[in-house]
């Protein structure tokens, strides 16, 4: 998410608090979430976690 916005004045107006337990609660109901690989984008970095915790069974 940060990527494109580091330096910037939108980098600042994230409160990482908020993030961190969004991030929290994917990795806790994504397993749960009925989910197909095809729904994976091709290409899709590693370190966006939650398209393969999805499909992970």
């Amino acid at each position: 998410m940060f990527e494109n916005f580091l330096g910037s004045a939108a980098f600042s107006l994230v409160d990482m608090t908020e993030l961190d337990e969004i991030d929290q609660r994917l990795r806790e109901l994504l397993p749960e979430a009925p989910a197909s690989t095809a729904a994976v984008p091709v290409g899709m970095p590693a370190h966006h976690w939650w398209w393969q915790t999805a499909v992970q069974r």
